[in-house]
């Protein structure tokens, strides 16, 4: 194990600086907030920020130029002779930005964004060996840092959790994010590392021709020496681990007087305070392109990393890099991992504190107090060889909004059909491949295992994707048949039986959109097709007697029962013990905090249960019916390519449905019947504002598309698509247009743009990749997907 002692590395947790140089020039996009501000937030965050190897703090490209007042810093900007003005039309706030000139020497071992740095960086023979960088990201790549679980919120409120200023101080500044409980960290956080990856940092720390950078979006002085404990407990020897030393920057008075007034927001005597958002990827690409200057006998580059959008920007500065002869090979290895969560309690116990902080801070504010804006650090400054590289446009101002009480309810996602959890394990095993956490649980669930003895699947995937690797594919948390989204009119309820009517449903066919999800196509069973008794949903005659193959049912409890006699034996003794099946506003709990955890502990119990329903129980006398609202094909999704900017939700697409074969591509011999039950899936939300009808939007959603992107070459038809697709998701979470949710609309968008960015990517890999082939002199950057 590696040794992070302080005679081995430098831990600079903070604003560390540069060495003064009378020979070159710096460009500052503006002054800070005071130094004084800065060391009080870091000696606040961590103790001892610098051991006593630590190079030694001068200027730094995050700092105010050694300033403590922001007024006499803003002053003497705009008094110099060699500054120049940037003004910003983004979000119409006609943000002037200032740019002065400094005189000064550039070294990458005092940037601010490193907390961890090698001694064996400051020994000449050492670099001096250096042909290749070998980067990693830390969330998703590295680590498989929890996120919101969707099993459990509402996806229009996980949206909110992780915006950045709009509940407390966001899920990715919130350093209960990693803090996951004694036992889990006792083990040295043993299954959540990525362990593939793990493997490929050790070799190029082994690798003496290599330098190697851990390098992440996560906030340095809040989670930087979190992320040094946790690389020295894995034993990874990194050369630097690199953060994001600000998220956003106060930019002085002077600059944030230019804002616009709005003359439908009251008059208010506290003052307007204008800040630069400070974006991952930007301080990503500035730390790189310091590594290529720092040591210019690099000149191979491979990237590890997760996120679709900032892939794709990779692979454009990758580009541009070989073009300017800075590399002779660059590679990205886009990395794509199911989805690993805290434990349950836990995070409902963390969110329910993170949304009372953000109620304290309503009320803070409501007093006249201060706006809460997390992430506060310095302006980022770039060295000159970087001056006419625009490694920081666009650049985003963020003037801070009112926080909103958030209080927290149970919200109805959909009503369909429900499946207990031991069919939900059989299926995945059987129809669609097994899920992550079936394989974390199964020793905890032997006893339904057993049930089902053949250990090949039963139904095949569709023709197009047998031979596909479809282990990186998401396969959705609570497979089901979605019939309509949120709660259904009482109309509709009755016309499906009701909710807690017990269905069954039969597998008919799978299908496949454009190679990238695929489903089942479902339809309702009778009894009375099967020889059974019963109402047959309704009384109504059934058109599928003459289908005379034998019958397989899956009941709730995980057994295969081969005939409905041995199936009604087996039920007709166990009447349904139903109560409620209320979804009326009257039924959710008025105490918040206590009535969550309680339902939430009688959900993770051995029975699973939506709402007050039972999905273990069978009541043949009280069949429903598998009808969708809007007329569409009923089908169960059972994986997607995340990666690709699939969505669940988009199964709904499929048209081209095939007919079920086995795994030995023969067509399947049964009738396969799965048995669910009619409810509503309840999760938590966010319970919605009244708010007066909107004449007018008030965010411009094609700006926002243009400013998260920075894609200058982005056709009017393209945005018109992104601009569609935004609004589409804003009314489908019910958010409306508005200043007020201008921190969800970006969420959104940051979604709509990612997916965009993701067929870009997957578009130019194929074109990359065949004229690598034709043309193998030009050097294009690669692409690959982590097997």
């Amino acid at each position: 194990m590696v040794s992070y002692s302080s005679q081995h590395l430098s831990v600079r947790l903070g604003l560390v600086g540069l060495k003064a140089d009378s020979n070159d020039e710096t460009c500052s996009i503006a002054s800070d907030i005071s130094n004084a501000d800065t060391d009080r937030i870091v000696r606040s965050t961590f103790p001892s920020p610098s051991p006593p190897n630590s190079p030694s703090p001068a200027t730094s490209p995050y700092d105010n130029n050694g300033t403590d007042d922001i007024n006499n810093t803003g002053n003497s900007s705009n008094s110099s002779n060699n500054t120049h003005h940037h003004t910003d039309n983004n979000n119409n706030n006609n943000t002037t930005i200032h740019v002065d000139t400094q005189v000064e020497e550039y070294s990458l071992l005092t940037h601010p964004a490193i907390v961890f740095a090698s001694e064996r960086l400051s020994d000449d023979n050492y670099v001096s060996r250096f042909h290749t960088v070998k980067v990693f990201d830390f969330d998703q790549t590295l680590f498989q840092s929890p996120l919101p679980n969707p099993a459990l919120w509402d996806p229009s409120f996980i949206g909110i959790l992780t915006s950045w200023a709009y509940c407390g101080t966001g899920w990715w500044h919130n350093p209960g994010t990693l803090e996951m409980g004694p036992e889990i960290e006792a083990s040295l956080w043993d299954g959540w590392w990525n362990e593939a990856i793990v493997e490929k940092v050790r070799e190029s720390s082994e690798d003496p021709g290599c330098l190697t950078i851990l390098l992440t979006g996560r906030n340095g002085p809040t989670f930087g020496q979190k992320l040094v404990s946790m690389i020295q407990s894995k034993g990874l020897d990194f050369d630097l681990i690199v953060t994001k030393p600000t998220t956003v920057a106060l930019l002085p008075p002077s600059q944030s007087a230019s804002r616009k007034v709005d003359r439908k927001t009251p008059a208010s005597s506290k003052p307007v305070e204008k800040y630069l958002k400070v974006h991952t990827f930007n301080t990503k690409h500035d730390f790189l392109y310091n590594v290529l200057y720092e040591y210019p006998s690099i000149r191979t580059m491979h990237l590890w990393d997760d996120r679709p959008c900032q892939i794709a920007k990779f692979h454009q500065a990758g580009q541009e890099w070989l073009d300017k002869k800075m590399l002779d090979h660059f590679d990205i290895t886009v990395v794509q991992e199911s989805m690993v969560y805290l434990d349950p309690q836990r995070e409902i116990d963390l969110v329910l504190a993170m949304v009372e902080a953000n109620n304290r801070q309503v009320d803070i504010e409501e007093k006249g107090g201060p706006f809460l804006v997390p992430g506060v650090g310095g302006v980022p400054r770039t060295r000159p060889e970087l001056r006419d590289r625009k490694i920081w446009d666009p650049y985003e101002t963020y003037v801070p909004q009112k926080r909103h009480r958030i209080e927290v309810t149970r919200i109805v996602r959909y009503t369909g059909v429900m499946f207990s959890e031991a069919v939900q394990r059989i299926m995945r095993d059987k129809l669609g491949g097994s899920h992550p956490q079936d394989r974390q649980q199964e020793h905890y669930h032997d006893d339904h295992r057993h049930d089902v003895h053949d250990a090949n699947p039963w139904v095949d995937r569709p023709l197009v994707l047998r031979n596909q690797d479809l282990s990186k594919w998401v396969v959705p948390d609570d497979l089901h048949v979605t019939l309509c989204l949120g709660t259904g009119t009482p109309e509709f309820l009755e016309s499906i039986g009701g909710l807690g009517a017990t269905v069954l449903v039969e597998v008919e066919s799978v299908g496949e959109l454009e190679n990238r999800i695929w489903a089942l196509k479902v339809k309702e069973m009778k009894m009375g097709a099967l020889g059974g008794g019963g109402d047959g949903g309704g009384g109504e005659q059934m058109s599928q007697d003459d289908d005379t193959r034998e019958v397989r049912i899956l009941a709730p409890d995980g057994q295969l029962y081969s005939s409905v006699d041995a199936f009604r034996a087996a039920y007709i003794s166990r009447p349904s013990t139903v109560t409620s099946f209320s979804s009326s506003p009257e039924s959710t709990p008025t105490t918040r905090t206590p009535s969550l955890q309680e339902q939430e502990a009688t959900q993770s119990s051995s029975s699973h249960v939506e709402g007050d329903i039972s999905l273990d129980l069978v009541d043949l006398d009280r069949l429903g019916r598998v009808l969708r609202k809007d007329d569409s094909v009923p089908h169960i999704t059972l994986a997607y390519d995340r990666l690709n900017g699939t969505r669940a939700m988009d199964s709904g697409k499929i048209t081209q449905w095939e007919s079920l074969t086995d795994a030995t591509g023969q067509a399947y011999p049964y009738r396969l019947v799965i048995v669910g039950t009619m409810a509503e899936k309840m999760l938590l939300g966010m319970k919605a504002r009244k708010t007066a009808q909107l004449t007018k939007a008030e965010v411009s959603l094609g700006n926002l598309i243009k400013s998260l992107t920075g894609d200058k070459t982005i056709t009017g038809k393209e945005l018109g698509e992104m601009v569609q697709a935004a609004k589409e998701e804003m009314e489908k979470l019910s958010v409306e247009n508005r200043l007020a949710n201008e921190e969800r609309i970006m969420t959104i968008v940051h979604d709509v743009c990612d997916r965009h960015e993701s067929k870009k990517l997957l578009i130019l890999s194929h074109h990359y990749h065949h004229n690598s082939a034709s043309a193998s002199t030009t050097l294009l950057p690669t692409i690959a997907i982590q097997d």
